[in-house]
């Protein structure tokens, strides 16, 4: 369960400054983490952003390629700490030891990457971001430029507030399983922009803390009222949730049941499913198809480990991937057969697509393994394999952190490969890697060919690698009568 502090309705929140500010903590800036274009000062409490770059030595825990700083302080437990903010625009971040250093802005950034989560501040509006995922908050009508950040690490929950006239006004929280100590840290890319970590005000806070003991029995009174209040919300979190309703056991039921359900968003509950989960229903022309992967940017990362791909990530209306765990709920129904459709867009405005009968996943124990029957379509058969030796019907899913895809090693001229995820980028039923692979690294138009890890489609475009502008793939069900297709 959460912390307490997080059961409440966020309206009251202006009554539990008091009581964040009981985990007030100290930070100093950590100047070995420091981007170059960053001058850090006042013993570690205030950065600027500057066009000179400063005379750092070389480090191997600096910020090379992204202008962001971390704090010495690895938290765990319970904490909370204020910032003032100046400037177009700063992100307020916390993020593991480990994030990287010396990659691109999208692998190192706060908020890009899975290692990180960032408020991003401005005069006209907030966001969130975590792993690619923005939301956007509206900006504070307080007009503050303090910032308020409370960790509560046990309970898996980081959340922002904006801090005015000694009130507290909730902007945004996360919810994770945090598993290593998270560092706060800033980022600024800007002239004039900085941050101060408010140490005046800590130091109050902590002398709050041990003040005399008639000043600690006038608040007790207080602190009762405000621990019974905190636990009366506890209770109601206790209580059970209204449950999700399901609109049909997938989107082809949906739209037979709906001609005239337009697009989007629907929550299904296959058979045999104890828990209704949310997919993109595609119901133009013959409709009623459920999304399973779509990539048309490069805004979300599908650079991502086994539990990611087996739970799903991305957002439903824009690029995601629905999780391998639901797909195999939905085609395990022995009552229905299954089609898969992969749909492609080029570079140049062309489109193909793939259509394959008898489509379904095996269970997690066989590494959700592929299986495709008969082909039809304009863009060739790339599962199969654009020549022999490569068939990836069959085969177990791979990623970063879990291998199925049969290289031991994989020889490609005078190229030796251990895994096809680590080149390939992102998961996928790969086969001595193979002509299909849509989960990779998304590039632009006009960088888009030669890319060992993209969206690969090899019997379709070539030269080869051509990486795709655009991928969707869906499935579409149908009822089982007789059907002697062999599917491997």
């Amino acid at each position: 369960m959460h912390s307490p502090v997080y059961s409440v309705d966020h309206n009251a929140e202006c009554y539990l400054k008091s009581t964040l500010k009981n985990y007030a903590c100290a930070l100093t800036l950590d100047t070995n983490t420091a981007a170059k274009s960053l001058f850090l000062y006042d013993s570690g409490k205030q950065v600027t952003w500057v066009r000179e770059r400063q005379q750092y030595p070389d480090h191997p825990d600096r910020f090379e390629s992204v202008s962001q700083v971390l704090c010495h302080q690895g938290l765990t437990h319970r904490h909370y700490w204020e910032v003032e903010w100046r400037g177009r625009w700063v992100d307020v971040a916390v993020a593991v030891r480990g994030i990287r250093r010396r990659a691109s802005s999208h692998l190192c950034g706060f908020g890009y990457t899975e290692h990180s989560w960032s408020l991003f501040c401005s005069e006209d509006h907030y966001s969130a971001q975590h792993d690619h995922e923005k939301v956007e908050i509206p900006a504070p009508p307080s007009c503050s430029h303090k910032v308020g950040v409370y960790l509560d690490w046990p309970g898996g929950t980081l959340s922002f507030y904006s801090v005015y006239s000694g009130n507290l006004s909730h902007l945004y929280t996360f919810y994770s399983t945090f598993t290593e100590p998270l560092y706060p840290g800033f980022g600024m890319e800007e002239d004039d922009c900085s941050v101060i970590i408010c140490t005046e005000d800590v130091q109050e806070l902590i002398s709050r803390s041990a003040n005399t003991q008639v000043k600690m029995k006038s608040l007790v009174g207080y602190c009762l009222f405000t621990l019974a209040f905190l636990l009366s919300f506890t209770e109601q979190a206790k209580k059970p949730q209204a449950a999700v309703t399901s609109q049909g056991t997938d989107c082809t039921q949906i739209k037979a049941l709906s001609p005239q359900a337009s697009s989007g968003v629907y929550v299904i509950q296959p058979p045999g499913v104890k828990t209704p989960f949310k997919v993109y229903c595609e119901m133009r022309s013959d409709g009623g198809w459920t999304v399973m992967q779509r990539r048309s940017g490069g805004a979300v990362s599908f650079d991502k480990k086994w539990a990611a791909y087996k739970n799903g990530f991305g957002h439903m209306t824009q690029d995601h991937w629905l999780g391998l765990k639901n797909v195999f709920c939905l085609t395990k129904n022995k009552t229905k057969k299954w089609t898969l459709r992969v749909d492609l867009w080029d570079h140049e405005g062309g489109t193909a697509h793939a259509l394959y009968r008898n489509f379904r996943l095996s269970s997690e124990k066989k590494a959700f393994r592929l299986h495709v029957g008969k082909y039809t379509g304009n863009a060739g058969d790339a599962i199969r394999g654009a020549y022999p030796g490569i068939n990836q019907n069959g085969f177990g899913f791979s990623t970063i952190d879990r291998d199925n895809d049969g290289c031991s090693p994989c020889i490609f001229g005078d190229i030796a490969q251990m895994d096809c995820s680590s080149s390939e980028g992102g998961g996928w039923w790969f086969s001595r890697c193979g002509s299909a692979s849509l989960n990779g690294d998304w590039h632009p138009t006009g960088n888009h060919i030669g890319w060992a890890s993209g969206l690969h489609w090899g019997t379709w475009k070539t030269p080869m690698p051509y990486s795709m502008k655009a991928t969707r793939m869906m499935i579409q069900s149908v009822f089982s009568e007789v059907d002697s297709e062999v599917t491997r």
